[in-house]
């Protein structure tokens, strides 16, 4: 079971979850997951595409397969987090900083990088 808990800007920034019984196929598009926790948890297969992913916590994790496509992904700090054979085109980054992180496979077409810092990482 996963439980991710984020803020909900739409809702009066009021705190939310979101509870899936599994960790596969997870349908979380067009969401605004404004610090959102995804700390220490493994995606697989999942559609985490146009949302905005501000302040999210993606340390310690692993998404494999999984679509990002049109997110955005702002003012983010991870360590440790692996990125396999996942989707970014027309994806958003700023402010990003990568700390011994990996992203293997992942695609990359008409993405926006906007002071990206990567440290000690594998691409």
């Amino acid at each position: 079971m996963i439980t991710l808990s984020y803020i909900d800007n739409a809702d009066n920034c009021t705190e939310k979850t979101i509870t899936f019984s599994t960790n596969k196929e997870l349908n979380l598009s067009n969401r605004d997951l404004h610090r959102v926790s995804f700390e220490k948890i493994t995606i697989h297969d999942s559609d985490i595409s146009h949302c905005g992913l501000r302040n999210a916590n993606f340390t310690g994790s692993t998404f494999i397969n999984c679509d990002f496509t049109g997110s955005s992904l702002i003012n983010i700090h991870s360590e440790q987090v692996t990125f396999r054979n996942c989707i970014f085109d027309n994806a958003k980054f700023y402010s990003i900083t990568l700390i011994n992180s990996s992203m293997i496979g992942c695609r990359f077409s008409d993405t926006i990088m906007h002071n990206f810092d990567i440290i000690s990482n594998n691409y």
